[in-house]
């Protein structure tokens, strides 16, 4: 949370790349809302609507602003408070989603000319209907991308299908009887059912468990039958024993102190953290682990349970999977009860110091875009073999009112952006740039339209050109096709 006197809404983009178009834009201190004792103004004029219907409670009073204002790097909506204000989430409401907030940066400044940022939001906020405020707190964004795996536990009671709810969901297997049960749960209705030797869930090793020394939160609620023996509530090992060379963790109820017990190994070397809080047998109790730079954390229903310090750090060299319910095969040590809400978030630190445990189901900011990949053309059609006079190679052309004696020409680029992920094949619309092969100039921007479809249109046709599509949920890296040549206008 931030105090300030100023707060802005700038780099907006819509979900249809177009006009934007606002009923409510509300900044909140917690679970108050705080807008409306700030004056509020816009470096550009709305088209239609007062800035005074942005917080009126009305859902029937817009506000709107052309795309030609919002594409504007000093586009900027600026709330002034007068005197310092908390603020730490944001919230807006909208006639429709093609007009609704996606990408922004909320910032603050104690001057009015020096900005910081708090929330720069990459995954939008989710449009539910014209009559909802949506919302987005800070850190919210790189929470959800951190996210390595989240297993609520949800489903139909005696299943085995294990749902990973994070952006990036792995493959969940349920051994023996381990299954969703709804004979006891704290927030969805059901939760993880592991009850034994030989009943656990187990996921392959992955990339994503692997924190090296960086920031990580391991967290769950589990609620024991059996407290009489010891048992493994989570670890991320080999399926064989371990030996010196080894690296991995796990979580451990320790039944002689009736503990719970965090271990992370690597080598020789060990970070453990026995813990001074004991779980309560008949309700479920909020584990969680937290790496802060070298600093180590269990806290039990939100009470620290112990620390450590340690510049130990954890990258798996061999074949590990990610358990919940016991550890490798020669000395399983499984669980007895049920667990809820398991998460894995590599890269960031949740808590250092006590805290309330959630009272609801853990579950991924609401966020409205879908992870994709682009698909692009190898090349477009090639020029034909009897190419244009050379003067028209560089004729230049009259786009909207203006001349481009450089870069113009009877000439153009086009292709498509598709998703390749699930489903395969859906066109979106993103960030498209053009560019000079041999100098990377980038000489036109646009956004593909809802078909996916781009065209870059009057382009020289004497240079070889470079496509590169932007993912801005930043889940994957840009993408691009080269050496590409351009085809005649038609």
């Amino acid at each position: 949370m931030s105090a300030a006197r100023y707060w802005r809404l700038t780099a907006i983009e819509t979900y249809d790349a177009g006009d934007l178009e606002l009923s409510e834009l509300a900044l909140y201190d917690g679970a108050t809302r705080v807008d409306a004792g700030a004056t509020i103004s816009s470096v550009f004029a709305p088209a239609s609507g007062a800035l005074a219907d942005l917080s009126d409670v009305d859902f029937g009073t817009t506000v709107a602003w052309p795309f030609a204002d919002i594409r504007l790097a000093a586009f900027a909506l600026v709330w002034d408070f007068g005197a310092p204000q908390n603020v730490d989430k944001i919230g807006a409401a909208g006639p429709a989603r093609a007009s609704f907030l996606q990408r922004f940066v909320l910032q603050y400044s104690s001057d009015g000319s020096n900005w910081a940022n708090l929330i720069s939001s990459t995954l939008g906020l989710k449009w539910v209907n014209s009559s909802s405020i949506a919302t987005k707190i800070e850190r919210e964004d790189a929470i959800a991308a951190a996210t390595s795996i989240l297993l609520n536990g949800n489903g139909t009671n005696g299943s085995q299908v294990i749902v990973d709810s994070s952006l990036r969901p792995k493959v969940v297997t349920a051994f023996g009887t381990a299954q969703i049960s709804t004979a006891q749960s704290l927030h969805g209705g059901s939760s993880l059912q592991l009850s034994g030797a030989g009943n656990y869930i187990s996921t392959p090793r992955h990339v994503d468990f692997e924190p090296g020394t960086g920031d990580f939160t391991i967290a769950f609620n589990w609620r024991p039958i059996d407290v009489t023996n010891t048992q493994i509530l989570a670890a991320y090992t080999r399926d064989a024993v371990f030996d010196n060379t080894d690296i991995g963790f796990f979580i451990a109820y320790n039944p002689g102190a009736a503990i719970i017990q965090f271990v992370m190994v690597s080598g020789l070397s060990e970070v453990s953290i026995v813990g001074s809080v004991a779980p309560l047998v008949g309700q479920f109790n909020h584990v969680e682990v937290v790496r802060s730079g070298s600093n180590f954390y269990l806290f039990i229903r939100g009470t620290p349970a112990g620390t450590v310090s340690s510049a130990l750090g954890m990258n798996a060299p061999f074949t590990a999977n990610l358990y919940l319910g016991r550890r490798f095969n020669t000395a399983p040590l499984p669980a007895n009860g049920w667990m809820e809400d398991f998460t894995f978030i590599k890269g960031e630190a949740l808590h250092t110091a006590a805290f309330t445990p959630p009272t609801v189901e853990a579950s991924l900011p609401p966020f409205d875009v879908t992870p994709y990949r682009v698909s692009l053309p190898v090349a477009p059609t090639k020029i034909v073999e009897a190419p244009p006079p050379a003067f028209d190679n560089y004729m230049p052309s009259e786009i909207r009112g203006y001349y481009d004696r450089e870069d113009g020409g009877n000439f153009r680029v086009a292709g498509t952006v598709k998703e390749v992920a699930v489903p395969s094949n859906t066109p979106l619309s993103r960030r498209v740039r053009l560019a000079y092969q041999d100098s990377g100039r980038v000489i036109r921007e646009a956004f593909s339209d809802a078909a996916g479809n781009y065209s870059f249109d009057h382009i020289r046709g004497d240079r070889r050109y470079m496509v590169t599509a932007l993912d801005h949920a930043q889940i994957y890296r840009p993408v691009a096709a080269d050496q590409l040549t351009a085809e005649p206008m038609p």
